[in-house]
């Protein structure tokens, strides 16, 4: 989906923004959550590029050698999710792939290099 999106915190503008719908890996934490099963909106994710669940998404991790620890290809969880269970495996989740993106409604993006992403830009400051 593009466009037509107004009422969200996370976007410094609705020009240019595309979103749609991921596969997240049961195990995605908010670890700096008081509760990591529930995953704040505003959660930066990256793509798995390796192993079994390669093409799914879960928790930016600059420290992973999976594909979580590139920035290039990061995406921004839209939506609140709760109750993140590993017994109800992979789930399907709102994000942000593509736009203008405000700094402080970001959560887990410290680390990510930002001139390194290829569709979000991210709004210092806002």
């Amino acid at each position: 989906t593009s466009g037509g999106f107004t009422d969200n915190d996370l976007l410094a503008s609705t020009e240019g923004y595309v979103s749609d719908n991921e596969m997240i890996l049961a195990s995605t934490r908010d670890n700096s959550n008081d509760t990591p099963t529930n995953l704040r909106k505003g959660l930066v994710l990256a793509e798995v590029k390796s192993g079994p669940d390669a093409g799914k998404y879960a928790e930016f991790d600059p420290n992973a050698s999976d594909g979580r620890q590139l920035s290039q290809d990061v995406v921004i969880l839209f939506d609140d999710v709760y109750n993140i269970d590993e017994a109800d495996g992979a789930k399907s989740v709102p994000v942000v792939k593509a736009g203008h993106v405000k700094e402080k409604e970001l959560v887990n993006g410290a680390n990510v290099d930002w001139s390194q992403c290829q569709r979000l830009v991210l709004r210092d400051g806002q």
